[in-house]
């Protein structure tokens, strides 16, 4: 294709298909270039350099594309035209082929997205034909809503503090599935990273017509506006920032408007593309139902215009009483149109008295032919009440609609956001988190809005009721999850939401199970615990972690390990969390109860033994290496890792008691015991000293030199001369 004037001083891009990634392929658009974090305040520039493509008509790919200097650039746009044979969403051929050209693996959505970051204009001009037809494309396909993942193998946490606001001004590629972004693929599970939540209203899913189909690719259109709601830094290296798009506060970037003309290629497939997009869009989104109601209404109201004239009379009442009155007269017709209810609850935002708003609008809520839409405007309105018990009534009413389906989440939880009152909105999640329309993918956004509750024992609570719902086999669910039971800053309301996500419904509140005492035969303790996964159980761990108390982060621990098929990693993120606690009791007690289990392996044997170095208490330390010296699994293949954490305790009787266990071990051979007199000379105590020599004096093998060697150092040790004659005497 010819070179245009405004891009005839760039370089001709070479690029293969298949120079990257040959053994997997993955969507490299998934990833933030650096581009993408510039702090460019430019807006009124960029939007001006954009909205340049508003002028140019709508044409054919092919025509679109031309001007533009790309290498291999004709056999790009027939595989587009080729992969969109099947048309999908009242899209024409070249509408699906400008989405399909854009998910290719080849440099154009990385030269297109370079042009829409510069704000002088001459870069973008040679685009604003493919532009145009692209972003006419994407306005035809409904808006996606929930929450997508987008990450960057960098820390970014100082780019994207609390509260700050962003403009993005290129396209951006996110994705709806956590696991496919931190698959070994993309972002991995270790190392410096940024993992971007982001709650979109305004997506676009183009998987359908992507080459990456399995990626679940949601595309973020120019001029996405978003605001920081919250950073969370894990000790993996992990930096987890939660984004919320906004409406911006000045106008950043319009829709393409009406399709003036068609492509001359694909109009006889598609008359209809003359529609103004902006009409499809809000078709598509406001859907109404049938009134089947048979109910003869008593109101005079005979049309719209008049309707509209009792409106307009109502809104001059001063009293809010009597304005109350008029719009409950006004609602016994039951054959209201969409307009006639938005014009009602218009008239509910001119009232003060919060209780009389409330009154009308559930007076709304309980009408059976409610449309959609009608229960969308409504439930906005309930945004202008001022006191929070009765927007919580409200709330509620609508909240048992039977036409209350996922569809108007948004909007509820928008106006949850609104509230202040602790106890008011932890009874709206309450009754929102038992609806029966919920999937997986909604459950993210209520949990970010359940975060948002500020009374610790009320959050909780409602965590705890929605723990036995979750899917908790979904990452997104875990991670959304795991933030909002970090956000309680009560040691104990934090560790009964963590609970809750670990226990089976049976197991929470059961009395049988509330104490954690074992018998040597484990084999005879039931579990209840909810693992599937090392990675949800992972999230169990990061949550007991995140727990202050020693004492709840035990009893967490406690009920972890009630699962009897933990595996090797898993005793591991155990033995972590143990760490991170400060009381040697509450230590010794978790470590005791792995020493415990029937089924302990080799390394887990291992890595709980070198766990008890942590142990602050002699006592306590002694009492759980004892514990793992009785262990059907202990062999002198431990024997290193026992005698590290006798030499880590500083009571010389505590020692003795350990060195009295060991000794009494059947696996030892003569090789073993230099290193166990070595281990006995370091007792304190003559008399502690002498005694466990005289223990162990008539199983040694005298006629091994290195034996008789070190029992000699240990006894030579003793300052005591009849402590150490005694010890003497006992290896004769």
């Amino acid at each position: 294709m010819g070179c245009s004037s405004s891009v005839k001083d760039s370089a001709v891009i070479s690029y293969s298909p298949h120079a990257h990634h040959q053994a997997v392929r993955v969507n490299p658009r998934l990833l933030m270039s650096p581009g993408d974090n510039n702090d460019n305040r430019r807006s009124q520039e960029m939007r001006e350099s954009i909205s340049g493509y508003h002028e140019v008509p709508l044409l054919t790919l092919k025509q679109a594309c031309h001007g533009l200097n790309i290498q291999n650039l004709d056999m790009y746009i027939k595989k587009a035209w080729n992969y969109s044979k099947n048309l999908r969403h009242g899209l024409t051929q070249d509408e699906q082929a400008a989405i399909n050209l854009y998910t290719q693996q080849t440099p154009i959505y990385r030269l297109l997205n370079e042009a829409l970051r510069k704000a002088d204009g001459r870069s973008l001009s040679s685009w604003y034909g493919y532009l145009k037809l692209l972003l006419v494309a994407l306005y035809k396909l409904p808006p996606y809503r929930g929450t997508v993942w987008r990450g960057v193998p960098h820390d970014l946490s100082t780019k994207y503090r609390k509260d700050d606001e962003h403009v993005w001004w290129s396209f951006g590629s996110c994705t709806s599935s956590l696991d496919i972004l931190t698959s070994p693929n993309f972002l991995g599970a270790s190392g410096v990273r940024t993992l971007f939540n982001i709650e979109v209203f305004d997506g676009r899913s183009v998987s359908k017509f992507s080459e990456f189909n399995a990626e679940d690719e949601i595309l973020l259109l120019p001029g996405t506006y978003v605001r920081v709601v919250s950073e969370m830094k894990q000790s993996d290296g992990l930096h987890i920032i939660h984004l919320k798009q906004m409406e911006p506060p000045y106008f950043l970037l319009g829709p393409p408007g009406k399709v003036d003309r068609m492509p001359q290629q694909a109009s006889q497939h598609h008359n209809r593309q003359n529609r103004s997009i902006d009409n499809e869009i809000s078709t598509e989104e406001y859907e109404t139902y049938e009134d089947d109601s048979k109910y003869q209404s008593n109101s005079t109201v005979e049309s719209l215009s008049a309707f509209n004239t009792q409106i307009q009379l109502a809104k001059n009442i001063s009293s809010d009483s009597e304005k109350a009155t008029v719009l409950k007269h006004l609602l016994t017709n039951k054959k209201l149109s969409d307009q006639m209810i938005a014009g009602v609850v218009e008239c509910v935002e001119t009232m003060y008295s919060a209780k009389e708003k409330g009154d009308v609008l559930q007076l709304i809520a309980k009408r059976s032919g409610l449309s959609a839409k009608q229960f969308q405007v409504s439930v906005k309105g309930i945004n202008g009440i001022s006191n929070d018990g009765s927007k919580a009534t409200t709330l509620k009413t609508f909240l048992l609609h039977e036409k209350f389906t996922v569809q108007h989440l948004d909007a509820v939880l928008s106006a949850a956001e609104s509230m202040y009152s602790s106890g008011d909105k932890q009874s709206v999640f309450n009754d929102l988190i038992c609806n029966r329309y919920l999937e997986a993918r909604h459950f993210p956004s209520i949990l970010n809005g359940i975060k948002e509750i500020s009374n610790d024992s009320h959050k909780s609570s409602v965590l705890c009721k929605l723990a036995p719902k979750l899917p908790k086999n979904d990452a997104n669910v875990r991670q959304a999850y795991l933030m909002a039971a970090d956000s309680i800053y009560s040691s104990k309301d934090k560790a009964e939401a963590t609970m809750a996500f670990v226990s089976d419904p049976e197991w929470t509140g059961s009395t049988k199970h509330q104490e954690y005492e074992f018998d040597d035969d484990y084999s005879t303790t039931q579990s209840n615990s909810t693992v599937e996964s090392l990675s949800a159980f992972n999230t169990q761990i990061q949550l007991a972690k995140n727990i202050s108390s020693d004492s709840e982060k035990a009893t967490v621990l406690k009920h972890l390990l009630t699962n009897k098929k933990l595996s090797d990693q898993m005793i591991a993120g155990v033995v972590e969390c143990v760490e991170t606690m400060y009381s040697a009791k509450e230590k010794g007690d978790v470590l005791q109860l792995i020493a415990k289990r029937s089924g302990l392996s080799a390394k887990q044997f291992q890595v709980s033994v070198k766990g008890i170095n942590g142990i602050s208490n002699d006592g306590s330390k002694a009492t759980t290496l004892k514990t793992f010296l009785l262990h059907e699994k202990f062999t002198v293949q431990h024997l290193d890792a026992v005698l590290s954490a006798a030499e880590s305790m500083y009571s010389s009787g505590d020692k003795q008691s350990v060195f009295n266990d060991l000794i009494c071990n059947r696996y030892l051979e003569a090789r073993h015991f230099p290193s166990i007199l070595n281990g006995i000379k370091e007792i304190s105590n003559d008399s502690h000293k002498s005694s466990v020599l005289c223990k162990l004096a008539p199983k040694l093998p005298k006629n091994d030199a290195n034996v008789r060697q070190a029992y000699l150092m240990a006894a030579d040790s003793i300052y005591s001369s009849k402590d150490k004659a005694a010890a003497t005497m006992a290896f004769m």
